[in-house]
């Protein structure tokens, strides 16, 4: 019988990579049926990078509240339920950066966190790198 573990988690490497989507990969690499030159395709499970030239420019997870399963960040396993002040502590310091549509912080980790507008944890994206 076939191995049937789920995996640990969404790895993520700030700065470079989540999942199988890495900066700089060529479109035609990426998993899954969308293929194209410039926009945002959304690659399994729930990764999503933009891509320019052909090429991957930028990469995030839209929620992990809605992952099946936990993500894990320079070797911190987080919960897709974790509340966002832990996620703070546990990635940072984090320091709040302006942005349109949301909050973001750019966290010691290496990462940027993004949420509602209101702080409140109801979503949390996660991005590769700071914003």
């Amino acid at each position: 019988m076939g191995n049937t573990e789920l995996p640990a988690g969404v790895p993520i490497e700030p700065g470079v990579s989540i999942g199988k989507v890495s900066l700089g990969q060529a479109v035609e690499s990426l998993p899954g049926p969308e293929k194209q030159e410039n926009g945002t395709v959304t690659v399994p499970p729930g990764i999503s990078a933009s891509i320019k030239d052909g090429l991957v420019v930028d990469i995030w997870l839209e929620d992990i509240r809605a992952l099946a399963m936990p993500v894990i960040i320079a070797g911190v396993t987080i919960p897709p339920d974790a509340p966002l002040e832990r996620i703070k502590e546990l990635l940072g310091p984090c320091q709040e950066v302006p942005v349109k549509g949301g909050m973001f912080f750019n966290c010691k980790a290496g990462v940027a966190i993004g949420t509602d507008f209101l702080g409140e944890g109801r979503f949390v994206q996660v991005r590769v790198g700071p914003r």
